[in-house]
């Protein structure tokens, strides 16, 4: 039985929360200000509320995904603020073969030869007379004059990875609000490259001396084995003409970034390490850990509040007599489809991505629901395996 003496009002805790933020708002020291902030309780709200009066100041919210960062910005643009909404090259319907570019890019790991493409964008298509081009045009000069385009009165919205490509300069001149814990985004980054893509990327004369150290110490992990990188991070890279002669189509140059990698067979997984500037950075997050931002952020003031917490309300109805795991969902599929497609009609229906056009589930899909309030008070069909 569960002691109810441990549970506050869900007013009490959403009051509690709102305080904190105000505390960590006020502190005038640079560092991690965790913030545990229990789903549902409401912070959202309790900091949109702030960033509304407090207006002599100038804060950047930064959340998980582009789906939460709209709604985010409604609630602002509902109550009267005056902010800027940065812009993601995943929002913008870009042609199918600029699209397929930048994701080339990124997986190389030239990832900063995207605005040289966005300009040669622009110059092709400037002068044209399509609407839909010119739109597209805008978008990428405003993408382009990001930095530019801020003034000393507007708030930013952003996103987690939009915040960790942030000069230093542009953090401190805001109040930063995270929004989700950070940290589950950062160790997303895990990549993989193939063996045969790190061997040829050695044997190349035009491998960058550090880099090829770097890869070769990766090369002497033992299958199945982990391995902390220590070595300085390698700037130094190949370009994007030498990995098409060589043909190496993996990210060999930001495995010379990484930090801990694992040799697995013919493959070689990494992560890759993202950085905050520093600066002060309010997290509110129901499951941010304190070790883990100390770890990550070593060397930083880190400031944890402590944890009130409210009795959830509601009941769940779990089904577990088949797994709804992605791969039978796709085994059993014939006979799943008309069942969902049957639950959708009458209940708003969450399920992998995978599967989110084949049955009638609406934006939300595994993924992409952290932190919205969109099926607010509404019942819902989970299709997922019972965990």
């Amino acid at each position: 039985m569960e002691d109810i003496d441990n549970y506050n009002t869900t007013d009490e805790v959403y009051d509690y929360v709102n305080h904190c933020i105000h505390d960590a708002i006020n502190s005038m020291e640079k560092g991690i200000y965790l913030i545990h902030a229990q789903t549902a309780i409401g912070k959202t709200r309790a900091y949109c509320d702030i960033v509304c009066r407090e207006s002599e100041k100038r804060f950047l919210i930064a959340v998980p995904t582009n789906r939460l960062k709209k709604e985010i910005e409604k609630r602002l643009y509902d109550s009267g603020a005056d902010f800027l909404v940065t812009l993601s090259l995943d929002e913008m319907h870009l042609p199918a073969e600029i699209r397929k570019k930048v994701e080339c890019y990124y997986n190389l790991g030239l990832g900063f030869k995207i605005s040289e493409l966005l300009r040669d964008f622009i110059k092709d298509n400037e002068s044209c007379n399509n609407l839909d081009m010119l739109f597209l045009v805008n978008q990428c000069r405003e993408y382009l004059a990001f930095n530019s385009r801020l003034n000393s009165k507007q708030h930013m919205i952003t996103t987690h990875a939009k915040l960790a490509t942030l000069p230093e300069d542009i953090i401190n001149r805001y109040t930063v609000i995270i929004d989700e814990d950070i940290l589950a985004t950062f160790f997303k980054n895990i990549r993989t490259v193939s063996v045969e893509a790190v061997k040829s990327a050695i044997k190349s004369d035009d491998c960058p001396i550090i880099l090829r150290e770097k890869l070769e110490r990766v090369m002497r992990v033992e299958d199945g084995h982990y391995h902390r990188i220590q070595d300085p991070i390698c700037f130094s890279c190949f370009s994007e003409e030498t990995l098409e002669e060589l043909e190496i189509w993996d990210n060999v140059n930001d495995l010379a970034q990484a930090s801990v990698c694992q040799r697995e067979g013919d493959r070689i997984h990494y992560f890759y390490p993202q950085k905050l500037p520093v600066g002060k950075y309010i997290v509110l997050s129901a499951t941010g850990c304190l070790d883990l931002y100390r770890r990550y952020f070593s060397g930083r003031h880190v400031v944890e509040y402590s944890y009130l917490k409210a009795r959830y309300q509601g009941s769940i109805t779990q089904f577990t007599s088949h797994s709804l795991s992605r791969q039978n969902m796709a085994n059993r599929w014939p006979e799943l489809k008309d069942i969902l497609n049957e639950i959708s009609r009458r209940y708003d229906v969450i399920t992998f991505m995978k599967f989110k056009d084949k049955i009638k589930t609406g934006e939300l899909h595994f993924g992409n629901t952290e932190g919205v309030d969109l099926l607010n008070g509404k019942i819902l069909q989970l299709s997922v395996r019972p965990t």
